[in-house]
């Protein structure tokens, strides 16, 4: 429910939106950092970094966000 109210307050106002999550990519920014910081310890196998940070935020999104609006 709070998810909804959120949401209407940001389509009315996307500067109030802009005010509390920023650039969304900051997110995806630090998620980088640490993909190829585990790459380098390595921690993870090499794969496509910006493909993988996108899969993991799809993930988080279709998990987390998502299921929260319906």
């Amino acid at each position: 429910a709070l998810a909804r109210i959120l949401i209407s307050r940001f389509i009315r106002s996307p500067q109030l939106g802009h005010e509390m999550f920023g650039n969304g990519k900051i997110f995806e920014v630090r998620l980088v950092e640490w993909i190829v910081a585990a790459q380098q310890h390595n921690r993870l196998r090499r794969f496509d970094i910006k493909l993988g940070a996108k899969q993991v935020i799809a993930m988080l999104e279709g998990f987390c966000v998502w299921p929260q609006l319906i």
